[in-house]
């Protein structure tokens, strides 16, 4: 961490990365109490509410251009087996991506679904 940062701060770098980052446990953080004049949950609410809307993006594209890439298979001289398999090792990469847990994933407006 830069020494202007913890200038900035007014705190020890160990210090500054807490209160930044909030309390770890189990498989996520946890943020600072919910008060909205001080500490960091509305700044985590927000990075959270981003994340989700960018998985969302992610898999909305990823899953358009394998649908793509399905479709121009035949029309190219290669091994089509082996670009299926390819394809859908890709597929199971993708469908890993709207999980329940923390941040989650949000589609984008008029997306099909998963």
């Amino acid at each position: 961490m830069k020494n202007s940062r913890r200038s900035f701060l007014r705190k020890g770098p160990i210090v500054a990365v807490a209160a930044g980052v909030g309390v770890a446990s189990g498989r996520i953080a946890v943020a600072s109490p919910a008060d909205p004049s001080e500490g960091t949950r509305p700044l985590l609410d927000a990075f959270l509410a981003g994340q989700r809307q960018a998985n969302g993006k992610l898999y909305a594209a990823s899953d358009l251009l394998l649908q793509v890439l399905r479709m121009m298979i035949p029309l190219v001289p290669i091994d089509v087996a082996v670009a299926n398999a390819k394809l859908n090792e890709a597929e199971g990469y993708i469908d890993a991506i709207p999980i329940p847990d923390p941040p989650g994933c949000e589609l984008p407006p008029g997306f099909g679904g998963y």
